[in-house]
């Protein structure tokens, strides 16, 4: 999923074809791996790790780039971006994480007279 939202992406926004399939991979791989050592029932859990990747995001995007040799200023692109898609990455991964939640809740039977 990660590697196609981000060729998407790509095509749509940038020059450089891979740069986001490659960071959403890598982002996607490492959740992956935790995903079983993880306790999904905590909504807190789901704030964590918007927020981790959130970060993990723009720090993977900026050593790319200075791998290409485009020049970024790390600090003004945290303070001017990071920062406040940080905050509407928080803002929205709780509704988000309550609707897949309950969509994808296993139906629990009950058995009554």
């Amino acid at each position: 999923m990660g590697i196609s939202m981000g060729l998407l992406q790509d095509l749509m926004f940038n020059e450089v074809i891979g740069i986001y399939a490659l960071i959403y991979f890598i982002i996607g791989y490492t959740i992956g791996l935790i995903d079983n050592k993880v306790y999904k029932e905590n909504s807190l859990i789901a704030l964590i790790f918007t927020f981790g990747a959130t970060i993990c995001f723009y720090i993977l995007f900026y050593f790319l780039m200075f791998f290409l040799s485009v020049d970024i200023s790390f600090n003004k692109v945290f303070k001017e971006i990071v920062f406040l898609e940080m905050i509407y990455n928080l803002i929205l991964a709780f509704p988000i994480y309550k609707l897949i939640t309950h969509i994808f809740r296993k139906p629990e039977f009950s058995f009554r007279k």
